[in-house]
This record gives structure tokens, sequence and C-alpha cells, in this order.
């Protein structure tokens, strides 16, 4: 019989729960047709405005990349240097960081196979693995790895284009990406589109402003005139609904 969670292990379950389905909301806000509301009509319009301004920056790498319907080498090349650095982290957790964090925590087996579980699942809703490859423990799409196991067998000039685009996808996103596009108030929306049922019950800016700092360091998250320049320009009007709820915010990790 499965072992009861503790009280600490449960927070830590369901904040990595709240944090992974952020992460997959934010995604596909920002990546769905534009002017398609339909499907999630409670999404309001500064979050998709939040969505519109990280496309074109934080997340310009890899929408320049993805407006082609085209499959090149280009593409092959750039979608395994892509999910190899977005995922880089994540296959070396179990030996390193999960293990150590789970000892640190003191995680229970059983918390560790849900935390562990709530990860695959994320994985699979956004597409980056299937579930054969879930079961192999691999984390490539098996049509691009197909593509990077030929590519020593294509000719010089596709070979060129494959590799380029696979260096182009190891630089990521954010500083150290070539078409890094982002601008002081990027961290700032990427917050606020993550949170935005969070960001929606506080009274004023200056309560946000605060809790800005508390999330993204002071430097970060910049002076308050800051942050009233980027809720105007995204359309974040914030009316007195009554005070935010006690419960502790999840902070996004780094």
């Amino acid at each position: 019989m499965a072992s009861q969670l503790s009280a600490a292990e449960s927070e830590a379950v369901e904040a990595v729960r709240a944090w992974l389905d952020s992460w997959f909301e934010t995604l596909c806000v920002i990546y769905e047709p534009l002017g398609n509301t339909g499907q999630r009509p409670e999404i309001p319009d500064w979050v998709r405005n939040c969505g519109l301004r990280l496309r074109s920056t934080l997340f310009f790498p890899v929408t320049s990349v993805l407006s082609s319907v085209v499959f090149t080498p280009y593409h092959a090349g750039y979608s395994i240097g892509i999910m190899r650095w977005g995922l880089k982290g994540f296959e070396a957790m179990p030996p390193a960081g999960l293990s150590q964090t789970a000892k640190k925590l003191r995680l229970s087996a059983g918390a560790k196979r849900k935390i562990g579980k709530l990860l695959e699942v994320f994985f699979l809703r956004t597409g980056c693995i299937t579930r054969a490859e879930l079961s192999q423990s691999r984390f490539i799409p098996s049509n691009a790895r197909k593509y990077h196991n030929q590519a020593d067998r294509l000719p010089p000039s596709q070979a060129t284009e494959y590799y380029r685009g696979l260096a182009d996808g190891l630089r990521g996103i954010g500083p150290g990406s070539s078409e890094d596009k982002s601008t002081a108030a990027t961290p700032t929306l990427l917050i606020l589109g993550m949170w935005w049922r969070r960001v929606q019950q506080f009274r004023s800016v200056t309560e946000l402003h605060q809790w800005l700092i508390r999330v993204l360091g002071k430097r970060r998250a910049g002076e308050k005139k800051h942050v009233e320049k980027i809720c105007e320009r995204i359309g974040l009007r914030l009316a007195k609904r009554g005070r935010p709820k006690s419960k502790p915010t999840l902070m996004p990790p780094g």
C-alpha cells in the first residue's frame, strides 16, 4: 500500500503541478493562431497581448523557425538543437539535481514518483516526446532523431544546413541566442503571462510591483513606473476586488 505524503511533500508536489500547468498554458497562449479566442474565452485579452510580445521577443528564435511550414534540413537540425537545449537540465536531474533536491527536502519515494509523473505528463502534453520514447527515457522525437542519424549521409549542402540549424538550436532562447530580442520588459511579461490568475487578484500596480520584486528581484522587476508602462501597453487594468489570497506564491526557478 502506498505511503501517505506528508503535508510538506504534498505542498511540493502541488507546487510542481501549478508551475508546469502555468508553463503549459503560457506556451498554448503564445503559439495559438492569431485571433483564435473561441476555445479558451476565459483568457483575458491582456494575457494574449503578453503572449504576442513574448513571441516577438523571448521566443523569437523559435517563432521565426516555426513560421515556415517547410521541413528543411535546417529545421530538422534546429528541432534537435532546441530540444537538447531545453531538456539538458531535465536529463541531468536523476543522477544529480533531482536526487540532491529530493534529499535536501527529504522527499519520500512516493513523492518523487508523483513529481516524476507530473514531468512525464507535461512533456507528453507539449509534444516533446511520445509514449514509446517515454518508456525508453528518450526525449528526442523519433522523426527528428532519424533525420539526425542520417545527417552524415546527406549531400554536403544539406548537411551544412542541418548542422547550422543544430548549432542555432543549441543556443536556445534568451541571452546567448543570436536572434534574442528580449527587452527589459521580457522577464515581467513572462511572469505576468504565467501567473495571470494571481496577477488579477492584485488591487493596484503598487501591490503588483511589490510582488514582482519578490519573484524577480528588485533589479529585474524595475521601478514602479516601468511596471505601469508594461501594464498600459498590454491593457492590464487592476480593479479593487478585495485582498489577494494569503496562499504562498510559487516562485519561478532561476
